[in-house]
């Protein structure tokens, strides 16, 4: 049986600030490279030049794009080169909304109960995960997002499918699985969600000896 595709388009939408999106990405970059490192280094990856934007640019105009010119975060040190070329990691934050009502300045964080509630427009983690999916696709690479609102903790987001299928091998008894999470079955796709930091703890800051493994199964 064919594998069903999202039916649903990724909107544009206006960013609030590069420098906050920026920032978060520098975070991520660093947490990443402690994790790869058993905590030895700070600097194994790197933002993508454009955060991305490259690759979507050539891709448009029918050139041929690196597989590093797509996603969020590339890697500075060869320390880091198996994890970004088995995943295109995109990195989303904020997009909260700030409203005055006669009440006063309300604010309001996007969630991911929009997914199931319906509305006019795509729900915020739909379109971040559409273009996460996007840029996976087009660099033929795994798709994985991170994604922190306002004010909160980041979360990591994986297919279902591949999470499974690699802790099952890199944790004895998986079925015992010790964090919180959210399985979310959206358009078609079946996606995992837990903080950013119980993944980080599950890896155990050697998270390049998984990326090593996910490559042996992707093989």
């Amino acid at each position: 049986m064919e594998k069903q595709k999202l039916l649903v388009k990724r909107k544009s939408r206006k960013g609030k600030g590069k420098i906050i999106g920026n920032a978060f990405q520098r975070e991520i970059c660093k947490k990443l490279s402690l994790a790869c490192s058993n905590g030895e280094h700070d600097d194994i990856f790197i933002s993508t030049s454009g955060s991305g934007s490259r690759g979507t640019i050539r891709k448009k105009a029918g050139k041929k794009t690196q597989v590093t010119q797509h996603g969020d975060i590339d890697y500075e040190n060869p320390m880091g080169k198996p994890l970004i070329n088995i995943w295109s990691i995109e990195c989303k934050t904020g997009y909260g909304t700030t409203r005055k009502t006669k009440e006063g300045i309300t604010k309001s964080n996007w969630c991911l109960l929009d997914c199931i509630e319906g509305g006019s427009e795509n729900p915020m983690f739909l379109d971040f995960w559409l273009q996460t999916l996007e840029d996976a696709e087009t660099s033929k690479r795994e798709p994985i997002l991170i994604f922190r609102r306002n004010n909160k903790q980041p979360c990591i987001v994986f297919k279902k499918e591949y999470w499974n299928n690699l802790m099952i091998n890199y944790i004895s008894l998986f079925n015992i699985f010790p964090f919180d999470n959210i399985i979310l079955n959206i358009s078609g796709e079946n996606l995992i969600i837990i903080s950013f930091k119980d993944f980080l703890t599950i890896m155990n800051r050697n998270l390049l000896e998984f990326a090593k493994m996910s490559i042996q199964i992707k093989e």
